[in-house]
């Protein structure tokens, strides 16, 4: 049976010594217990400060973490705008590799495609890497020389280099972002495509018949259009896919389509862009 300390006095009432010695184990009882109380007071107190620091780490890491996405987006904007007026030519049929390599350019790109290049419209051109090696990137003064030039670029096709009969092809200047993402894309089998320094994912469209390109600007988004993307498997007929053709279409009553109209469609937009950045 559980007794108080009152209760175990008034039992052993007859026996001061006892009585003396059950006040005092009473005495140290109570402050014990008072001690514990205290401390037990401290630790909520101190349970309640972790509990605030851990909502304020928490916020202040979800705020870091939006702030490190703006920062990458900023980047990849200005990235991806600084890239825009830019192309790289892959494999250039340079007759002469340490002379004038602004001028042979120049001179290979009007000749091919159809382009009326001037020195005076290339910011930069310069081999990409050790000079002498196989690529070089040009900067425009204009974005409209740069963008007739990747429209036009399909008439490169079967074109190769004298020197060393491999194919001369054009390619963008991809961010780091993106040029990872093209990576990954590839290496998954996903089809791409680059547009001003945006790559595209290639997915059949919802009817079925077609292709549609998706942007894709982060692995989260290239994982949402994996499954739908590898299920593509373009017939010979879907243009714009390497090694496919473009089907002929009927000529009309009209004007009609023929490639060398729009090759002239483009030429004369082109000269209109030219007229109005002068």
């Amino acid at each position: 049976m559980d007794l108080t300390f009152e209760q175990l006095e008034e039992q052993i009432g007859g026996n001061e010594d006892m009585v003396r010695l059950v006040r005092v184990l009473k005495g140290k009882f109570n402050f014990l217990c008072s001690s514990l109380e205290e401390k037990d007071q401290k630790i909520r107190t101190l349970e309640a400060k972790i509990d605030d620091f851990q909502q304020k780490f928490a916020d202040d890491v979800h705020l870091i973490n939006n702030e490190i996405v703006d920062l990458k987006e900023r980047v990849l904007n200005s990235e991806m705008y600084n890239s825009k007026d830019t192309l790289i030519i892959q494999n250039p049929p340079l007759s002469d590799r340490n002379g004038d390599i602004t001028g042979q350019v120049i001179e290979f790109l009007n000749h091919t495609l159809g382009s009326k290049l001037s020195k005076q419209d290339i910011k930069a051109c310069h081999y990409l890497g050790k000079p002498g090696e196989s690529a070089i990137i040009i900067k425009f003064i204009y974005f409209a020389h740069k963008n007739f030039l990747w429209r036009s670029k399909k008439a490169l096709k079967g074109v190769q280099n004298p020197n060393n009969g491999k194919p001369i092809f054009l390619t963008e200047r991809l961010p780091k972002v993106c040029r990872e993402l093209q990576v990954e894309a590839r290496n998954l089998g996903i089809k791409t495509v680059t547009n001003n320094c945006e790559v595209q994912v290639l997915c059949p469209k919802k009817e079925g018949n077609g292709v549609l390109f998706r942007p894709i600007h982060t692995m989260k988004e290239l994982e949402l259009v994996k499954e739908n993307a590898l299920k593509f498997n373009p017939p010979s007929s879907n243009y714009g896919i390497r090694g496919t053709k473009r089907p002929e279409r009927e000529k009309s009553s009209g004007s009609g389509y023929t490639p060398e109209n729009k090759q002239k469609a483009m030429q004369q937009q082109y000269d209109e862009n030219m007229v109005n950045t002068e």
